[in-house]
Parts: structure tokens; C-alpha cells; sequence
């Protein structure tokens, strides 16, 4: 069994479809899963899971310790959090090849060949950036976020299911259960920075180097895109495009794609495509996150998240931190760190 999988949030539900339908149109044999990282969703909200062959409740992963764990993170630091024991959760199901896609992802086109590079290799990575760039400002744009955040982007992920992608997934699950968060000063950015290791520590690992897997706005310096008068798309003129990352991330507001698409069209021919695809996926309304607020409402803040985390007596102390009362961790944020609250 080949599987592929993603992880998001009810409001990301409407990305997570897109993906699903344009990977199943390419792939129908492969079992789809979709790992939901937030509350579950009441039965008007149900008919989107028609769209996966599994739905995991990221709840199921963690049992007694979800909202202790989940209190540690903010929605996209708990999306990626979830990928590992989702990954072990696959193997143990009896996948033989798992594959990881962000819900910011299409496909558009057959990636047999990437699935067959797992005959040989156990895991699979594609690097942010597969040339040099030219000139202080790409450089500093492109090969600079490749420094800070990674060297391979974790929105795609391939891993067998043999010994060493089991040990993979027993590693980077490990490392995930203790730190997944966007915190430049400790050397993270989600789970990215963690797999600049994985080459080093790990056998049998692959780079995808064709330059029509992974296309995004992070490489749009090194990749000319074009649709062909047969309708494909192409990437420098001779590899197809497999699939694209419709991310800007890392502080963007579309100006990465802006700045490196320049005059052609296609980069923005896509983005007007996934507009449309998002608006007939027929997803539910966008809502907050679940997690985002204590039990009474009130917003978490960043900080108090961060202090939860840092401290093991709290976690001890409030063993469901987002209780409201008298008795709770938002009290005691209110009495004694109300900067926090």
C-alpha cells in the first residue's frame, strides 16, 4: 500500500481538498489520509472527509497528553508537530511508502517517478533550491531562507517503510514531541531544520532533483515556468511540473513571487487556478483554530504558550491548561503574569 498524507486545521480544509482531488485524479490507488489538528467537527461539517480514504483526529495520536502537547504550539507549529506519529500511525497500518504533502500543495501531474525512487532509497527529500543563485539579492532572498529555515522543505516528504524509515520516523517523531516551533534563536523553524541532519545520521536518503518537483516561490529565481502549446506545464523548458507549493511562508505577502516571476504569466495563471479550486472545493466556512482560545473564550497569547513549555512545574501544576476557573492556568497567568493574558 502506498499512502499519502497532510495535516490542517478546519479553517485549512479547503487547501487539504484541493490537494486530495488533484492527487487523486493523478493517483486513485494510493490511500489518502488527512490528519485533522483541531476540534472535531460537528456533522454539518463532515462531508469533506468523503474526500480521504482516512481521518485521523490528531487527538487520537496523542491520547491523554493532547492538550497538554497542543497547548505548546501555535496552529501551523501543531500541523507540523502531528507528522511523525502520523508517519508511524501509516507504517503500523501497513503502508509500505508513506508521503507527506502540505495542504498548500497540487499536484499536475503523474509522480510515478518519484514513488519508484523509494525501490531504492528510504527516504526521500526535495531541497528549497537545486542551483546557485545570482546576484547579492536572490541570494540573500533564496539561498539566505534556505540558511535560516532549512535546507529541505517538509511540505513534501517520502519515507519507506523498512528499517531505516522506521527509524526515521522513531527519530523525528522524538525530536517533534519536544520541540516543533518557529524559534530562530534556538535554531528551529517547525520540523525543517531537524532534516539538514537527516543526510548525515540516516542511509539510503534521495534528493528529488527534477526541477518540476516542488516548484514554489522560493525557487522561482532558478525555475522559468510555461504552459506548452499542449496544455502542460513546464519548467525550464523541459520537465513537466509535478507539483507546486502555493506558499509564500516565512513572512512573505507574495512578494518572493512578485519579485521572481517578473513578466511571465504562468507562476500567476497558477495562483489564479488554486483561487478558483479553493472557492469550489466546497469546504466550511473558515473558523478559528480550537486551540486558539481557553475554554472561556479568551485568546492564548504567544507568551503564554511559550512560559507552559518552558516550565515543567506549570504542566505539572495544570495538567489542562486551557481550563477557565478560579483554579486554572489562566487564572494564575492573570494574577501573576498578566502581560501574558
Amino acid at each position: 500500500m502506498i499512502a499519502a498524507y497532510t495535516s490542517f486545521t478546519r479553517s485549512g480544509i479547503a487547501c487539504a481538498l484541493t490537494l486530495a482531488r488533484t492527487l487523486k485524479a493523478r493517483h486513485p490507488q494510493w490511500r489518502l489520509c488527512g490528519v485533522l489538528v483541531d476540534s472535531a467537527p460537528g456533522p454539518e461539517e463532515t462531508n469533506w472527509r468523503s474526500a480521504f480514504d482516512l481521518v485521523i483526529e490528531a487527538e487520537a495520536l496523542y491520547g491523554e497528553t493532547w492538550r497538554r502537547f497542543v497547548f505548546k504550539h501555535e496552529a501551523a507549529e501543531a500541523c507540523a508537530a502531528v507528522k511523525a506519529r502520523a508517519l508511524k500511525r501509516l507504517f503500523a497500518e501497513g503502508a509500505e511508502k508513506a508521503f507527506y504533502f502540505s495542504p498548500d500543495i497540487a499536484v499536475f501531474d503523474d509522480l510515478g517517478d518519484v514513488e519508484r525512487r523509494l525501490d531504492d532509497a528510504s527516504i526521500l527529500l526535495t531541497p528549497h533550491l537545486l542551483e546557485p543563485n545570482e546576484g547579492p539579492q536572490a541570494i540573500a532572498d533564496n539561498e539566505g531562507l534556505a540558511q535560516r529555515c532549512g535546507v529541505y522543505n517538509l511540505g513534501f516528504l517520502g519515507v519507506r517503510n523498512d528499517a531505516t524509515g522506521a527509524a526515521l520516523a522513531a527519530w523525528w517523531a522524538e525530536r517533534l514531541d519536544a520541540a516543533c516551533h518557529v524559534d530562530p534563536a534556538q535554531g528551529l523553524y517547525l520540523d525543517q531544520r531537524y532534516f539538514d541532519l537527516v543526510p548525515a545520521l540516516f542511509e539510503r536518503v534521495g534528493t528529488l532533483r527534477d526541477p518540476g518537483c516542488h516548484v514554489a516561490a522560493w525557487n522561482l529565481s532558478r525555475r522559468r515556468l510555461e504552459v506548452a502549446a499542449d496544455g502542460r506545464i513546464l519548467v525550464n523548458g523541459e520537465s513537466t511540473l509535478k507539483f507546486y507549493h502555493f506558499a509564500e511562508g516565512y513572512g512573505g505577502d507574495g512578494w518572493l513571487t512578485e519579485r521572481y516571476a517578473g513578466r511571465r504569466l504562468a507562476p500567476y495563471e497558477l495562483w489564479a487556478w488554486r483561487k478558483r479550486a479553493l472557492a469550489a472545493a466546497g469546504a466550511p466556512p473558515a473558523q478559528g483554530w480550537a486551540f486558539g482560545v481557553f475554554d472561556d473564550g479568551a485568546p492564548i497569547g504567544q507568551g503564554a504558550r511559550r512560559l507552559y513549555r518552558s516550565d515543567p512545574e506549570l504542566e505539572t501544576r495544570f495538567p489542562d491548561p486551557f481550563a477557565a476557573g478560579p483554579e486554572s492556568l489562566r487564572a494564575y497567568l492573570q494574577a501573576k503574569r498578566p502581560e501574558l493574558v
